[in-house]
């Protein structure tokens, strides 16, 4: 299984929220809903972080912006996630979207069960346009972290 959590923010509102915790199996941010119970964990876990953090790239948010560990950990039990599209300030293709939406399901069953069905979806995505340096740019500027700053 993969931590996602190594992907971890500079700085911004969730960053403590967001990080790997000491004693956990998994990030807050990106842990799957059967991985906040405890259950046992499979590929579609790991399609799961995918998603958020899929989510994160296209939003420059994670799934759910929440105060605590815990807070974000049962908003991935209960919350539905807001769309992409509705948080990007830029455009986020419906095909693709739907992808990322997929891999979100609250139930393993209802995700792509494989990264060989997941790949399948994501080839047939035709709304896509090649994401270019100029794209990367303007991501990088709507989303890059201010730098911590020293206490004095």
């Amino acid at each position: 299984m993969l931590d996602f959590g190594l992907v971890k923010e500079l700085a911004g509102a969730a960053q403590t929220a967001a990080l790997t915790q000491s004693g956990t199996s998994g990030t807050p941010a990106f842990m799957s809903p059967e991985q906040v119970r405890g259950e046992e964990v499979d590929a579609r876990t790991d399609i799961y972080g995918l998603g958020c953090l899929a989510y994160f790239v296209l939003t420059g948010t994670v799934l759910f912006n929440k105060p605590s560990a815990m807070a974000m950990a049962l908003a991935h039990l209960d919350e539905q996630p807001e769309p992409p599209s509705a948080r990007s300030e830029l455009p986020v293709p419906e095909s693709f979207e739907r992808v990322v939406m997929a891999c979100l399901e609250k139930k393993p069953e209802n995700r792509p069960q494989s990264v060989v069905e997941l790949r399948a979806m994501l080839d047939n995505c035709v709304d896509v346009a090649p994401w270019t340096d100029a794209d990367a740019n303007q991501w990088w500027a709507l989303h890059r972290p201010e730098p911590a700053r020293k206490a004095s």
